[in-house]
């Protein structure tokens, strides 16, 4: 699955060293966590595994930072399905929205899209409060829900 973000990536000629910079599992579910971690830090891909054993994430080509509510405008953004109850392959959604393609919030972890297109919630293990809603600022794969392609739910 990690030779599909890298071929992604090249294809932006993104190339070189990765890091690993957060771990919820390891370094806090909270969204101060996760912005003290990976705060002006560079360009990102954040994979995300939902209880359902699908991973999907996104790339972030700006930093992010712990402003509020600000959203950053980015051609370069996209969103990946890499494991899913749908059928599909490996999946990447380019943005359609660029000005709307990253969220800023000190109060959330790692946000995409302004309709919910990504959003992981601060403390994102407890209750349903994270959102996934393909279709606003990227493009939904035909065919599919954009409310159920990421979760299955």
């Amino acid at each position: 699955e990690s030779a599909q973000i890298l071929a992604w990536l090249r294809e932006k000629n993104l190339t070189g060293r990765s890091e690993l910079l957060y771990r919820a599992s390891c370094d806090g579910w909270g969204a101060r966590d996760f912005h003290a971690r990976c705060d002006n830090k560079g360009a990102t891909v954040t994979v995300i595994q939902s209880t359902s054993d699908n991973v999907f994430g996104g790339f972030a080509d700006l930093p992010w930072t712990s402003h509020s509510g600000c959203y950053k405008a980015s051609s370069e953004a996209f969103l990946f399905a890499l494991r899913t109850h749908s059928g599909l392959g490996p999946t990447k959604m380019s943005v359609t929205d660029p000005g709307h393609a990253i969220i800023h919030n000190q109060n959330y972890g790692p946000l995409f899209g302004r309709g919910n297109d990504i959003w992981i919630m601060d403390r994102a293990n407890i209750g349903s409060k994270n959102r996934t809603k393909i279709g606003h600022s990227y493009q939904c794969p035909p065919g599919q829900n954009g409310e159920r392609f990421l979760t299955g739910s």
